[in-house]
């Protein structure tokens, strides 16, 4: 009950989804280390790199606590061994796919989002509840954020508890003065009622503005003869659009420790990593 709703759900889906269906049936007392090794084995040869370290990890947890509790008296899965895995490269937009969105941006109805997330590097739960009052002489005030339970957004506060300031650039200081007159709601980027968006509306506006950008890749191909030199259609998530920012910072001349308060991270060794 001390974790975050998201983080209960993550644990429950992997328990439920990879763990369960194995070793659900099988009374603790009774667990082998081998049918463990044979679980993690099969994951393995499913290509499920993250899921298998989590899940290792929830399995050592839970017989920990059996141990704990004098259900038994060995924890046989402290001997299971994990193959390390690489973890995949935190990749930023391209100049070419930069120069797409910034493009479709200009028309689409979602655009304005995506620019603010493309130059300030704001998370998804710091976004949706963004207020016009957090728009402060030229900076962000993040003081809250948001997490979706049921497809609702639901209030609660930042990440590592702290209260921050984003700068506000050029690129994006016009679309946020624009819509701090023109949105009726309290909020910056709502749903057409003017609540916060909720996870099934957030998902259509990402998966439509990449559509768009995908149509407008389409029509810049019919005019490249060369098969071989056409462009390949783009997809990204919102939390690689606060990796560009987080480049950007650094090919701006942007100190890492200054990076570090602008990106909300809790140590430099995130930034380095971006």
């Amino acid at each position: 009950p001390t974790l975050e709703y998201n983080t209960q759900q993550s644990i429950e889906r992997i328990l439920r989804l990879h763990v369960y269906p194995t070793l659900g049936y099988i009374p603790v007392k009774s667990l082998k280390a081998y049918q463990i090794q044979e679980l993690i084995n099969r994951k393995i040869e499913d290509g499920l790199t993250d899921t298998i370290r989590k899940m290792t990890n929830y399995i050592k947890s839970i017989l920990n606590f059996a141990v704990e509790n004098e259900f038994i008296y060995k924890n046989v899965a402290f001997t299971i061994k994990v193959p390390k895995f690489k973890s995949k490269e935190k990749r930023p937009l391209t100049e070419f796919e930069r120069s797409i969105v910034e493009e479709v941006a200009k028309t689409h109805k979602h655009g304005d989002m995506i620019m603010t997330f493309l130059y300030t590097g704001m998370r998804r739960e710091e976004l949706i509840p963004l207020e016009k009052k957090q728009i402060e002489d030229n900076f962000i005030i993040i003081d809250k954020a948001m997490y979706f339970k049921s497809n609702q957004a639901v209030l609660k506060g930042t990440k590592n508890g702290d209260t921050r300031k984003i700068p506000i650039i050029d690129k994006i200081s016009k679309i946020l003065e624009r819509r701090c007159k023109e949105i009726q709601s309290k909020y910056l980027f709502p749903m057409y009622n003017g609540k916060m968006m909720s996870e099934t509306s957030f998902r259509e506006a990402m998966d439509s503005f990449i559509k768009a950008c995908n149509k407008y890749i389409e029509e810049l191909n019919k005019e490249i003869k060369d098969e071989n030199k056409k462009n390949e259609p783009i997809h990204f998530t919102a939390h690689q659009l606060r990796h560009t920012f987080c480049t950007t910072l650094y090919y701006s001349g942007v100190k890492v420790k200054k990076a570090q308060e602008i990106m909300g991270h809790h140590s430099t060794k995130l930034v380095l990593d971006l």
